[in-house]
């Protein structure tokens, strides 16, 4: 059974003194559009090129070319997911504005039929890292079936089930796939002149599982000398003598000391480390550092 799906699309244009105005230089991108009705009616799609940015796009209608035509009535409209996002924040009718290539999907649900009524709700199954995996229909208080997720990963973290259970499913719902850390995965660090206080005290050379937090703490001050800051990778994180940080990788922290007679300018700091969560995007943890007299401006 197939279903044609009617989208319009709406150009915006901008008109002075009756003449309308189109850069001609306006960027345009591809748009994928899928849409889920039912067990029989699956990954319907539909490609939109060259689509303007800023344009909106519309669902105006879908109908099916068989007969007989089921009655679009019976089915609900359930979410959207766009670019990987369920938003549950949009109804069917509210307009989409590209703003570049796009992934769009619309997910419905069998809310009647003939000859008899039956319902069937519509089981979104998503990947925590922001992927679509799969959507299953199951008839009210039913349970559904995960499917297969052998093939979603993230560095560091296992597999760890769904945020919610899967049994008397009865309405339209989101599962997300869940990760957990994995405690074979331990990264080391190595402190030159000081310490690591935490999460155990007195261990120079040690291993720590991933998303760990690690506080440090430079040696002793030492004659005619005064700590001045710390150092990873060559990039200043810190001008306090104790610091916490996250174990994303091996580390090395470095204490620097200097001489009493220089004057350490303890500027406002920013620490960006990239963190390997998901394929196709860049993800960062960042730490500001603040010194007093410096405040922050939202």
């Amino acid at each position: 059974m197939k279903k044609l799906l009617l989208l319009i699309v709406s150009l915006v244009f901008v008109f002075s003194f009756g003449v309308t105005l189109v850069r001609a230089d306006e960027p345009t991108y591809n748009v994928e559009f899928r849409a889920f009705f039912d067990d029989h009616n699956k990954d319907i799609v539909q490609t939109l090129a060259s689509i303007t940015y800023g344009s909106t796009i519309n669902i105006d209608s879908f109908s099916f070319g068989v007969d007989p035509n089921p009655d679009p009535e019976n089915y609900d409209f359930a979410f959207w997911i766009i670019n990987g996002v369920v938003r549950s924040d949009l109804e069917e009718a509210d307009p989409i504005f590209v703003t570049g290539a796009m992934d769009i999907i619309a997910v419905y649900s069998l809310a009647a039929g003939d000859p008899e009524p039956h319902v069937q709700h519509a089981v979104v199954f998503m990947d925590s890292n922001g992927e679509f995996i799969a959507v299953e229909y199951v008839g009210n208080n039913e349970t559904a079936t995960a499917p297969v997720v052998t093939s979603y990963t993230k560095p560091n973290f296992i597999r760890d089930g769904w945020n919610e259970p899967l049994d008397n499913i009865t309405n339209d719902v989101v599962r997300i796939l869940q990760y957990a850390i994995h405690d074979e995965s331990e990264w080391a660090v190595i402190v030159d002149e000081g310490t690591i206080l935490t999460p155990f005290d007195n261990e120079q050379d040690e291993k720590f599982i991933f998303n760990t937090v690690v506080e440090v703490q430079a040696d002793a001050l030492r004659d005619g000398e005064k700590f001045s800051h710390w150092l990873i990778n060559g990039q200043i994180v810190s001008w306090d003598e104790n610091y916490k940080f996250t174990i994303l990788e091996d580390t090395r922290i470095s204490a620097v000391y200097v001489l009493d007679s220089v004057t350490v300018e303890k500027s406002p700091l920013i620490a960006i480390n990239q963190v390997p969560l998901r394929g196709g995007y860049k993800s960062y943890l960042a730490q500001m550092y603040i010194p007093e007299g410096h405040i922050l401006v939202d």
